[in-house]
Protein backbone atom coordinates (compact mmCIF):
# COMPACT_ATOMS: atom_id res chain seq x y z
CA UNK A 1 0.00 0.00 0.00
CA UNK A 2 1.16 3.55 -0.42
CA UNK A 3 0.30 5.10 3.07
CA UNK A 4 2.95 7.16 4.17
CA UNK A 5 4.78 6.71 0.91
CA UNK A 6 5.74 9.57 -1.75
CA UNK A 7 7.26 9.35 -5.14
CA UNK A 8 10.15 11.62 -5.73
CA UNK A 9 11.89 12.96 -8.70
CA UNK A 10 15.48 13.59 -7.44
CA UNK A 11 17.63 15.72 -9.59
CA UNK A 12 21.46 15.97 -9.40
CA UNK A 13 22.97 19.73 -9.59
CA UNK A 14 25.12 18.87 -12.50
CA UNK A 15 21.55 18.18 -14.74
CA UNK A 16 22.65 15.47 -16.42
CA UNK A 17 20.56 13.03 -14.64
CA UNK A 18 17.57 12.69 -12.29
CA UNK A 19 16.51 9.43 -10.14
CA UNK A 20 12.72 8.31 -9.77
CA UNK A 21 12.32 6.65 -6.71
CA UNK A 22 9.76 6.27 -3.27
CA UNK A 23 10.47 6.85 0.09
CA UNK A 24 8.52 7.82 3.17
CA UNK A 25 10.45 10.55 3.87
CA UNK A 26 11.94 11.81 0.61
CA UNK A 27 14.25 14.43 2.07
CA UNK A 28 16.00 12.01 4.61
CA UNK A 29 16.16 9.48 1.52
CA UNK A 30 18.05 12.29 -0.83
CA UNK A 31 20.28 12.91 1.94
CA UNK A 32 21.84 9.42 2.06
CA UNK A 33 21.75 9.50 -1.56
CA UNK A 34 23.71 11.90 -2.33
CA UNK A 35 25.20 15.46 -0.29
CA UNK A 36 23.24 18.05 -0.18
CA UNK A 37 25.76 20.02 -2.54
CA UNK A 38 24.64 17.55 -5.42
CA UNK A 39 20.66 18.49 -5.17
CA UNK A 40 18.57 20.39 -6.96
CA UNK A 41 16.18 21.68 -5.00
CA UNK A 42 14.57 23.59 -7.44
CA UNK A 43 13.88 21.28 -9.68
CA UNK A 44 13.41 18.04 -7.67
CA UNK A 45 9.39 17.03 -7.08
CA UNK A 46 8.06 15.43 -4.37
CA UNK A 47 4.56 13.53 -5.15
CA UNK A 48 1.72 12.42 -2.54
CA UNK A 49 0.20 9.52 -3.12
CA UNK A 50 -3.89 8.91 -2.62
CA UNK A 51 -6.10 6.13 -1.69
CA UNK A 52 -4.80 2.74 -2.36
CA UNK A 53 -2.72 2.77 -4.46
CA UNK A 54 0.73 0.58 -4.79
CA UNK A 55 3.36 2.94 -4.69
CA UNK A 56 6.05 0.34 -5.87
CA UNK A 57 3.30 -0.40 -9.03
CA UNK A 58 3.44 3.63 -9.41
CA UNK A 59 7.42 3.66 -9.37
CA UNK A 60 8.09 0.98 -12.22
CA UNK A 61 5.56 2.21 -14.26
CA UNK A 62 7.25 5.23 -14.42
CA UNK A 63 10.46 3.63 -14.79
CA UNK A 64 9.39 1.53 -17.67
CA UNK A 65 7.81 4.90 -19.51
CA UNK A 66 11.78 6.27 -18.62
CA UNK A 67 13.72 2.61 -20.08
CA UNK A 68 14.86 4.19 -23.51
CA UNK A 69 16.28 7.09 -21.32
CA UNK A 70 18.20 5.24 -18.63
CA UNK A 71 21.37 7.10 -16.74
CA UNK A 72 24.04 3.95 -16.43
CA UNK A 73 25.37 4.25 -12.41
CA UNK A 74 28.02 2.06 -11.09
CA UNK A 75 26.44 -1.06 -10.19
CA UNK A 76 27.32 -1.01 -6.77
CA UNK A 77 25.30 2.28 -5.78
CA UNK A 78 22.22 1.46 -4.04
CA UNK A 79 19.29 2.16 -6.63
CA UNK A 80 21.66 2.25 -9.74
CA UNK A 81 18.84 0.98 -12.47
CA UNK A 82 16.44 4.63 -10.81
CA UNK A 83 18.44 7.18 -13.25
CA UNK A 84 18.01 8.25 -15.83
CA UNK A 85 19.36 10.81 -18.59
CA UNK A 86 18.03 14.68 -17.81
CA UNK A 87 16.76 15.45 -21.29
CA UNK A 88 13.94 12.77 -20.11
CA UNK A 89 13.08 14.98 -17.23
CA UNK A 90 10.75 17.06 -18.69
CA UNK A 91 8.81 14.59 -20.58
CA UNK A 92 8.76 12.76 -17.05
CA UNK A 93 6.99 15.77 -15.40
CA UNK A 94 4.49 15.86 -18.31
CA UNK A 95 3.30 12.31 -18.16
CA UNK A 96 3.51 12.86 -14.14
CA UNK A 97 1.22 15.53 -14.39
CA UNK A 98 -1.28 13.94 -17.11
CA UNK A 99 -1.44 10.74 -15.85
CA UNK A 100 -2.13 12.12 -11.89
CA UNK A 101 -5.43 9.93 -11.42
CA UNK A 102 -4.00 7.14 -13.31
CA UNK A 103 -0.90 6.81 -11.10
CA UNK A 104 -3.07 7.78 -7.95
CA UNK A 105 -0.46 10.45 -7.14
CA UNK A 106 -0.79 14.48 -5.95
CA UNK A 107 0.93 17.31 -7.81
CA UNK A 108 4.19 17.25 -7.74
CA UNK A 109 5.62 20.22 -5.73
CA UNK A 110 9.41 21.53 -4.43
CA UNK A 111 10.64 20.57 -1.21
CA UNK A 112 11.19 24.41 -0.17
CA UNK A 113 6.86 24.40 -1.13
CA UNK A 114 4.29 23.78 1.22
CA UNK A 115 2.75 20.42 -0.09
CA UNK A 116 -0.77 20.76 -2.01
CA UNK A 117 -2.99 18.61 0.60
CA UNK A 118 -6.40 17.95 0.58
CA UNK A 119 -7.79 15.35 2.95
CA UNK A 120 -4.74 14.14 3.69
CA UNK A 121 -2.90 16.96 5.17
CA UNK A 122 -3.37 15.54 8.76
CA UNK A 123 -1.79 11.98 8.47
CA UNK A 124 1.39 14.02 6.78
CA UNK A 125 1.07 16.25 10.12
CA UNK A 126 0.93 13.26 12.01
CA UNK A 127 3.70 11.24 10.09
CA UNK A 128 5.39 14.45 11.25
CA UNK A 129 5.15 14.32 14.78
CA UNK A 130 6.26 10.94 15.03
CA UNK A 131 9.82 11.66 13.70
CA UNK A 132 12.48 11.74 16.35
CA UNK A 133 14.72 14.68 16.97
CA UNK A 134 17.65 13.69 15.02
CA UNK A 135 14.97 13.25 12.10
CA UNK A 136 13.23 16.46 12.42
CA UNK A 137 17.32 18.03 12.76
CA UNK A 138 18.23 16.31 9.58
CA UNK A 139 15.01 17.72 7.57
CA UNK A 140 15.77 20.71 9.14
CA UNK A 141 19.42 20.80 7.31
CA UNK A 142 18.34 19.90 4.10
CA UNK A 143 15.38 22.93 4.59
CA UNK A 144 18.04 25.53 6.08
CA UNK A 145 19.95 24.90 2.35
CA UNK A 146 17.31 26.76 1.04
CA UNK A 147 16.71 29.54 3.46
CA UNK A 148 20.60 30.02 3.06
CA UNK A 149 20.45 30.29 -0.60
CA UNK A 150 17.64 32.48 -0.13
CA UNK A 151 19.73 34.83 1.55
CA UNK A 152 22.47 34.91 -0.13
CA UNK A 153 20.90 36.04 -3.14
CA UNK A 154 19.00 38.67 -1.02
CA UNK A 155 22.15 39.91 0.69
CA UNK A 156 23.42 40.25 -2.78
CA UNK A 157 20.46 42.25 -3.64
CA UNK A 158 20.96 44.54 -0.88
CA UNK A 159 24.86 44.90 -2.06
CA UNK A 160 24.43 45.53 -5.60
CA UNK A 161 21.76 48.54 -5.00
CA UNK A 162 24.57 50.54 -3.30
CA UNK A 163 22.11 51.93 -0.85
CA UNK A 164 23.96 50.19 2.51
CA UNK A 165 24.25 53.31 4.55
CA UNK A 166 25.78 51.90 7.72
CA UNK A 167 25.39 48.89 10.15
CA UNK A 168 25.09 48.98 14.06
CA UNK A 169 24.10 46.79 16.69
CA UNK A 170 21.47 47.51 19.08
CA UNK A 171 20.77 46.92 22.60
CA UNK A 172 19.04 43.87 21.81
CA UNK A 173 22.41 42.03 19.77
CA UNK A 174 20.58 42.36 16.25
CA UNK A 175 22.51 43.51 13.39
CA UNK A 176 21.04 46.57 12.36
CA UNK A 177 21.53 47.96 8.79
CA UNK A 178 20.61 51.39 7.12
CA UNK A 179 19.77 51.63 3.55
CA UNK A 180 19.20 54.88 1.44
CA UNK A 181 15.51 55.16 0.22
CA UNK A 182 16.70 56.73 -3.42
CA UNK A 183 18.57 53.87 -4.12
CA UNK A 184 16.58 50.72 -3.32
CA UNK A 185 12.83 50.71 -2.30
CA UNK A 186 11.30 48.78 0.61
CA UNK A 187 8.94 46.49 -1.82
CA UNK A 188 12.95 45.01 -2.97
CA UNK A 189 14.01 44.96 1.14
CA UNK A 190 10.04 43.26 2.00
CA UNK A 191 11.85 40.70 -0.46
CA UNK A 192 12.70 39.24 2.98
CA UNK A 193 9.35 38.16 3.75
CA UNK A 194 10.07 35.56 1.01
CA UNK A 195 12.90 33.66 3.19
CA UNK A 196 11.45 30.85 5.10
CA UNK A 197 12.35 31.03 8.94
CA UNK A 198 15.73 29.21 10.04
CA UNK A 199 14.91 25.99 11.96
CA UNK A 200 16.15 23.16 13.57
CA UNK A 201 14.54 20.02 14.91
CA UNK A 202 11.40 21.88 16.34
CA UNK A 203 12.77 25.39 16.65
CA UNK A 204 11.97 28.37 14.19
CA UNK A 205 13.29 31.88 13.70
CA UNK A 206 12.99 34.86 11.23
CA UNK A 207 16.47 35.65 9.78
CA UNK A 208 15.47 39.55 9.06
CA UNK A 209 13.37 40.24 12.32
CA UNK A 210 11.80 43.96 10.99
CA UNK A 211 11.93 46.29 8.72
CA UNK A 212 10.43 50.20 9.24
CA UNK A 213 11.24 53.28 6.90
CA UNK A 214 10.69 56.83 6.36
CA UNK A 215 11.28 58.93 3.34
CA UNK A 216 14.55 59.00 3.78
CA UNK A 217 16.14 55.43 5.05
CA UNK A 218 14.96 52.11 5.19
CA UNK A 219 16.00 50.37 8.95
CA UNK A 220 16.46 46.53 8.44
CA UNK A 221 17.30 44.36 11.61
CA UNK A 222 18.64 41.12 11.64
CA UNK A 223 17.73 39.10 14.44
CA UNK A 224 20.49 38.35 17.16
CA UNK A 225 20.78 34.65 16.91
CA UNK A 226 22.67 35.38 13.64
CA UNK A 227 25.03 37.93 15.80
CA UNK A 228 28.10 36.01 16.31
CA UNK A 229 29.32 38.67 19.08
CA UNK A 230 26.04 38.85 20.94
CA UNK A 231 26.06 37.48 24.42
CA UNK A 232 25.11 33.65 23.67
CA UNK A 233 21.91 32.66 24.80
CA UNK A 234 20.34 29.37 24.63
CA UNK A 235 18.65 30.21 21.35
CA UNK A 236 21.85 31.52 19.58
CA UNK A 237 23.37 28.72 20.57
CA UNK A 238 20.68 27.18 18.79
CA UNK A 239 20.36 28.79 15.71
CA UNK A 240 24.22 29.04 15.41
CA UNK A 241 24.75 24.96 15.49
CA UNK A 242 21.96 24.49 13.15
CA UNK A 243 22.93 22.91 9.86
CA UNK A 244 23.79 25.90 7.28
CA UNK A 245 24.54 28.91 9.70
CA UNK A 246 27.58 29.35 8.10
CA UNK A 247 26.60 30.45 4.67
CA UNK A 248 23.89 32.67 6.85
CA UNK A 249 26.52 34.30 8.48
CA UNK A 250 28.94 34.55 5.52
CA UNK A 251 26.48 36.48 3.65
CA UNK A 252 25.62 38.66 6.50
CA UNK A 253 29.34 39.48 6.83
CA UNK A 254 29.61 40.63 3.76
CA UNK A 255 26.75 42.89 4.13
CA UNK A 256 28.11 44.48 6.64
CA UNK A 257 31.94 45.07 5.26
CA UNK A 258 29.93 46.89 2.23
CA UNK A 259 28.16 49.09 4.99
CA UNK A 260 30.55 51.82 7.25
CA UNK A 261 30.24 51.05 11.07
CA UNK A 262 28.53 52.90 12.96
CA UNK A 263 28.86 53.63 16.60
CA UNK A 264 25.35 52.67 17.75
CA UNK A 265 22.27 52.08 16.25
CA UNK A 266 19.96 55.00 15.45
CA UNK A 267 16.00 55.11 14.82
CA UNK A 268 15.53 55.25 11.16
CA UNK A 269 14.15 58.88 11.54
CA UNK A 270 16.78 60.18 13.42
CA UNK A 271 19.89 58.42 11.33
CA UNK A 272 22.28 61.57 10.13
CA UNK A 273 22.58 60.91 6.52
CA UNK A 274 26.10 62.17 5.96
CA UNK A 275 27.96 61.02 9.00
CA UNK A 276 27.69 57.26 7.47
CA UNK A 277 29.66 58.67 4.88
CA UNK A 278 32.58 60.84 6.51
Amino acid sequence: MARNQHLYFLVHASHERFKVGIARNPLLRWAAIQPHAQTDFAESLVFDFSGEVRAKWAEETLHRVLSDSRFRMPSNIAGHTEWFNFDAFGGARAYASSNREFLGISEGYTVSARPRLSSGGSELTRTRSRMSLAERIALSALHNESTAAMFEAYTSTLIASDALLGSAADKWGQIVLYLHRDRITPEEVLLSNQIPMWESGPRFAHIVVSIIHDDTFIRLAIGSAFNESAERDDFASWAQSAPGFERVRSALDRVIAAAPSLPVAHPARTLDPVSPRS
